[in-house]
């Protein structure tokens, strides 16, 4: 979870409100609390997995833990299909793998079981929960772009947003790391964070920082990036060495074509 690595540094009305769409068990809420939070939604899809959620939050009191058991897309009132997959949901989406899934993250699969669930836009989400959130974290599998279509007026209030991000498609209709990058710096965010193959990556709205903060920011941020940039140098040059064949089958599937995405709301 990126955002830990900055929340410090942002004006301490930053942590005010959080809302987590793909809370999953909600192992994030002891570093929440640690940082300061003083109000956290947490919104998990699956209804199979909200109780284990709702169980593990319950042992933390430092912060104000809001738990919603919902489906949150581009648009409210919409049945949608959602896909469970062996990992204890955590990969479970509201798109099926690809073969590029299938081939990388082989140990785990589609189950074959899904769900209908009934879907709502965040900025419905945020109004029936009354949150104006100052930090959004969004992990949802492929369904980032139809979180952030939803959320046109929580991203006016949000100075923080950690997601997570692939450059290859791992889900059908998936949104790639590109698309995302120029929806959030159309909305006036600006990205911190080095952009992974997939992983996370942090956007910040520098409008209101003032100036100390704002250069700790970009220093800390520069710091973290010539890190990653250096780790994956050296991963590249020992893979090289010890696994080239991995090194050849990863550079294929990284530089493989992809569809273009529609939107699950569009449908």
């Amino acid at each position: 979870m990126l955002i830990s690595k900055f929340i410090n540094l942002f004006p301490s009305q930053v942590r005010e409100s959080l809302i987590h769409i793909g809370a999953h068990y909600g192992y994030e809420a002891e570093s929440y609390e640690a940082h300061g939070f003083k109000t956290v939604l947490w919104v998990e899809a699956d209804p199979g997995i909200f109780p284990t959620l709702q169980q593990h939050l319950s042992q933390f009191n430092k912060t104000q833990h809001i738990l919603v058991n919902a489906l949150v897309t581009a648009s409210s009132s919409q049945a949608v299909k959602f896909y469970r997959f062996s990992n204890e949901g955590a990969s479970s989406s509201i798109y099926l793998p690809t073969q590029n899934f299938n081939d990388v993250f082989c140990e785990v699969e589609y189950t074959g079981e899904s769900l209908e669930l009934d879907s709502i836009s965040l900025d419905n989400l945020a109004a029936q929960n009354s949150i104006i959130p100052s930090a959004l974290v969004i992990d949802v599998q492929g369904a980032e772009m139809e979180v952030l279509l939803g959320g046109k007026q929580v991203l006016q209030s949000t100075q923080i947003i950690d997601l997570e991000v692939s450059k290859q498609d791992f889900y059908e209709g998936g949104a790639l790391f590109h698309e995302l990058d120029a929806f959030l710096k159309e909305a006036g965010f600006v990205r911190l964070t080095f952009a992974p193959w997939h992983g996370d990556v942090v956007y910040f709205r520098p409008e209101g920082i003032p100036v100390f903060n704002y250069l700790l920011i970009r220093l800390v941020a520069a710091q973290y990036n010539l890190g990653e940039y250096l780790a994956k140098l050296r991963r590249l040059l020992t893979d090289s060495i010890t696994r080239p064949g991995y090194i050849v089958r990863k550079f294929r599937i990284r530089f493989g074509s992809s569809p273009k995405k529609e939107s699950v709301s569009s449908s």
